[in-house]
């Protein structure tokens, strides 16, 4: 388990020196916070809120939630486990990937009996039987699957719910779906929408994908916006530019950073020495060598005065003030007093956090008490 916060970045942009909390590449859901992982002799389990021991820490690998199931590993088998540690899916070694849209891609035997791919149900069960040369996770209501040629070469498509190749395999790559998709056939990225309909723009422009209804789009030298259907909504101006999050875009100007909406409206100026993305209606910015808070309309919501921050989560923001973090809330006042000497951001009412010299770490309330700590020995 990664105690430290990571950098915020991207490939498109500059990099940026605001502290970020650990969090995944993809959006958590409510119902995949109720658990939190813990380790005891590199064997790993979990605890719920109240701090109980939910799983036993027995697995070789970090349980991971996602959709509700938790996914537990040991040796070469992997099972799954509901919200109380109750097993769902009995030890298997046909999948380890987590479940999307009820589906996990799988491998077992075709009709053929040989390997193929398909996709199990959250009882571990074929939903759809295995008859495919690879296979993605579902996300949009629809899943990229591989299907092979008679010389074994493998071009993707995408399938429904039930496995019906909705749109025929012809693509080299195939990413999640969204409104729209984005391929590639013959080293070229194209857009889809889900009837299978190219609705890629204007030749010159490159593009990433969807994330927050926006997807980050370059001309030239400038970047811009394309809207989740894949029409240009903002034009490329910026020098440089982050994913939409929380309603709003980072963008570099002149070496400084500001925000953009979903209108085009440079809604927060681009003044500020560093900025992290929003969250909660607030982002990190440095101004100078301290770092504070702006709101959606470019107030400073809370005043430059910290030496680290990150981002708000469950209605708190880590903060760094003479080495030490703490919790601030909306308000920017000290709701935990800074005593860590290192901190991840709350998670459904509580937060993994380390004081100088504690081995391991803890998670704690919005009080500040522990109510798990990493054993001693």
């Amino acid at each position: 388990m990664n105690a430290f916060p990571i950098r915020l970045h991207h490939l498109l942009a500059p990099a940026l020196c605001l502290a970020a909390g650990a969090v995944t590449a993809q959006e958590q859901r409510t119902n995949d916070d109720v658990l939190f992982p813990i380790a005891v002799k590199e064997r790993h389990g979990a605890i719920n809120r109240l701090g109980e021991v939910v799983i036993a820490p027995e697995y070789e690998q970090p349980v991971v939630m996602r959709e509700g199931l938790a996914r537990v590993r040991k040796g070469s088998r992997v099972a799954y486990l509901d919200a109380s540690g109750r097993r769902v899916i009995e030890p298997q070694d046909m999948t380890d990937a987590l479940f999307s849209q009820n589906r996990a891609p799988a491998r077992g035997a075709d009709e053929k009996g040989k390997f193929a791919w398909g996709y199990l149900d959250r009882a571990g069960k074929w939903a759809i039987a295995p008859r495919f040369a690879d296979a993605k996770d579902f996300s949009g209501g629809r899943a990229a699957v591989g299907v092979a040629d008679e010389w074994g070469k493998v071009r993707y498509g995408y399938i429904d719910a039930v496995g019906t190749l909705v749109i025929p395999a012809r693509y080299d790559k195939a990413l999640p779906f969204a409104r729209v998709a984005r391929v590639e056939i013959e080293g070229r990225p194209r857009l889809i929408d889900a009837a299978g309909r190219d609705v890629t723009p204007p030749a010159d422009m490159y593009f990433g994908s969807e994330a927050g209804g926006m997807m980050l789009a370059r001309k030239g030298k400038l970047f811009g916006y394309l809207d989740d259907e894949g029409r240009v909504a903002i034009e490329p101006r910026f020098e440089g530019a982050y994913d939409f999050k929380d309603g709003m875009a980072r963008v570099w100007q002149q070496g400084k950073y500001g925000y953009v909406d979903k209108r085009g409206t440079l809604a927060v100026p681009a003044i500020y020495d560093s900025a992290a993305d929003f969250s909660e209606g607030l982002a990190g910015v440095r101004s100078g060598a301290k770092y504070g808070f702006v709101d959606r309309a470019g107030k400073l919501a809370i005043p430059a005065q910290f030496d680290r921050v990150q981002p708000f989560s469950d209605g708190l923001a880590a903060a760094q003030q003479d080495r030490l973090w703490g919790y601030i809330d909306r308000e920017g006042r000290w709701a935990i007093t800074p005593r860590y000497q290192w901190a991840r951001d709350f998670r459904n009412g509580l937060a993994w956090a380390g004081e100088p010299r504690q081995r391991g770490g803890s998670y704690i309330n919005k009080q500040g008490k522990a109510v798990w700590s990493s054993p001693a020995d």
